[in-house]
């Protein structure tokens, strides 16, 4: 099914990016650069708007709350879902309990591969269980 002009919009705003079968792909990378991206369109927006309406800093507040609701909150929520999304990984797949699963990226970082659920990059042939203690402080 074909995305409507309003998840365009907002995946454009969001710069996600859907798989073939239409679900949005959600990754760490995606989610940092969308926030920066973001946060320079606004600042140039406000320092324009500031160019035009000299007392917007008498109002940084309002700024503020722009940011918050235009950049800080919908990276929060994407974090949350990643987060979430790893979490399903690491129960549910192979790959979760592979010392090669990296969970920033949900990569094999043997074979330089993302993982999905429907995709195993190895097959389960490279597996390794992941040693628990080492990685604990």
């Amino acid at each position: 099914m074909e995305p409507s002009v309003w998840e365009r919009l907002r995946d454009s705003w969001l710069f996600q990016r859907r798989t073939s079968m239409g679900e949005v792909e959600v990754t760490a990378g995606t989610i940092v650069y969308g926030a920066l991206v973001r946060t320079f369109v606004l600042v140039v927006g406000a320092l324009s708007v500031a160019a035009l309406w000299p007392d917007l800093w008498r109002h940084w507040w309002l700024v503020l709350f722009v940011l918050w609701g235009l950049v800080f909150y919908p990276a929060y929520r994407r974090w949350n879902e990643f987060t979430r999304q790893v979490r399903s990984l690491r129960e549910e797949l192979l790959c979760g309990s592979c010392r090669y699963f990296e969970e920033t990226g949900q990569l094999c970082s043997l074979l330089d591969e993302h993982v999905r659920p429907d995709y195993i990059p190895c097959g389960g042939q490279s597996w390794e269980a992941r040693d628990r203690w080492a990685e604990e402080p």
